[in-house]
């Protein structure tokens, strides 16, 4: 890559050169090489997105809740297995507030959680894999470029 800038920016006149000497297949597969470039950095961004909520938002879910810190009764059931609200608890009314679920609600609540786990793991998965693709496929057009550029001279 500094390669590539330096002779870009410190030889113009060269650069200008080169750039002219490109037919349109090999402009066309540096395109590809571009998008799919882009394709596999925009993976990799959604991939890091997650189900978390952003830090200046998790005061006001919690409000709307009605969740009381120093209140373990007030903590909702469904918030109860997700990790990001429960570093918002405090840990003795969270334990006190665990004892009052019954079997069939620590069953939902746990169900509901490695449902939603498991759908974000999945979608990551997937991202992951598009973006191993893009990013193979970006060096596959680039090499496809240089090729047929060096078979047009």
């Amino acid at each position: 890559m500094a390669f590539l800038i330096d002779s870009i920016f410190t030889k113009p006149e060269q650069a200008s050169k080169l750039f002219a000497s490109f037919t349109t297949p090999v402009w066309l597969l540096l395109v590809a090489q571009c998008v799919y470039l882009a394709g596999s950095i925009v993976s990799a961004l959604l991939c890091l997105w997650s189900r978390l909520y952003p830090p200046w938002k998790i005061s006001s879910v919690l409000e709307s809740e009605g969740v009381r810190r120093g209140d373990g009764q007030t903590y909702p059931q469904e918030s109860l297995g997700f990790f990001q609200l429960i570093g918002h608890f405090q840990h003795d009314q969270y334990e006190e507030r665990l004892k009052t679920l019954d079997h069939e609600v620590e069953l939902a609540i746990l169900a509901f959680q490695l449902v939603e786990v498991s759908k974000n793991v999945t979608r990551k998965h997937l991202l992951v894999d598009c973006g191993f693709l893009f990013a193979g496929l970006s060096l596959f057009f680039s090499l496809l470029a240089g090729g047929f550029y060096v078979w047009s001279l």
